[in-house]
């Protein structure tokens, strides 16, 4: 999918909100990657990391940082004028061109790469190389999205300190813990969301950036199964709220559908009916008949 440099909703966005949007392309789209030709190559589970809702970028990171070695592994040995050929020359292609945008584009690169600070399972395991590690990305972050941090009263000082902290309390209590389950624990609950509120905002952007658009195509489809031609008629709003809970609500088997009785029957216009019938059915009419 095209991504143009000026006029573009990359551009436009960075334009409105400052320059430390981090500009992602969808893979399954992007036109140089030739994602078809990869499925007879490499293991489908790398691939399927990027439709993943739970994926995070650390967790993207590496499983992309796989994929190339795997593929790259396989120079030695491709076919003339075969798959594996026509990939390699695209992948070459497509470094040249990111060779030719220069150094802005490394510097957004660069943002992505500096979040593995956040990946507690590439760690070291001394605890005095702990305590360095990652420094230097960390004042990459901090500097990258100062304008956003500023904005919401943190303190990169203390950032700095905090994530120190951070990571020894991690190492000691949650080494065991999974990403989101980690971040979940730090974020939602006491003291740790207070204690390292500065550093936990540069958490909270990591999990916001996009690794793939698997949810908009998501959107994309429910919303074709919900404004048919039958229901072509529906307010934009209802459709937005249909889709928000088709693709973001909970199941059925946990979904607890009295609340949402008690309102449809409280807050409609006109009083509700819901054993009204509007004509008798021919069963009941012929009843009616036999039985004066």
């Amino acid at each position: 999918m095209p991504m143009p440099k000026q006029g573009g909703v990359i551009a436009l966005l960075q334009q409105e909100a400052g320059d430390h949007i981090v500009p992602f392309h969808c893979m399954p789209h992007r036109n140089q990657w030739k994602m078809p030709l990869l499925v007879p190559l490499v293991s489908l589970a790398y691939l399927s990391l990027l439709q993943r809702n739970e994926i995070i970028l650390p967790q993207a990171v590496c499983g992309l940082e796989k994929l190339l070695v795997t593929t790259e592994a396989m120079v030695a040995r491709p076919k003339p004028g075969g798959r594996l050929s026509e990939f390699l020359a695209d992948m070459r292609l497509q470094r040249r061109q990111q060779q030719e945008e220069g150094e802005m584009a490394i510097y957004k690169s660069q943002a992505v790469k500096c979040f593995n600070i956040f990946n507690h399972d590439s760690w070291p395991e001394n605890q005095e190389d702990l305590e360095d590690h990652g420094a230097d990305d960390l004042a990459f972050l901090l500097e990258h999205f100062s304008t956003v941090l500023r904005r919401n009263g943190v303190n990169t000082e203390l950032a700095k300190v905090e994530f120190v902290g951070l990571k020894l309390l991690i190492a000691r209590m949650f080494k065991d813990k999974t990403y989101l389950s980690l971040w979940e624990v730090m974020l939602t609950r006491e003291p740790y969301c207070s204690e390292y509120k500065n550093i936990l905002h540069l958490v909270h952007i990591m999990l916001v950036l996009l690794v793939s658009a698997a949810v908009c195509e998501r959107g994309f489809s429910a919303q074709k199964r919900i404004k048919s031609d039958a229901r072509a008629s529906l307010h934009s709003d209802t459709v937005e709220d249909l889709i928000r809970i088709s693709v973001e609500g909970p199941s059925l088997e946990d979904f607890d559908a009295r609340e949402s009785v008690a309102s449809w029957f409280s807050q409609g216009q006109r009083s509700r009916r819901p054993n009204y019938r509007s004509w008798p059915s021919e069963g009941h009419m012929t009843a009616m008949e036999d039985n004066p």
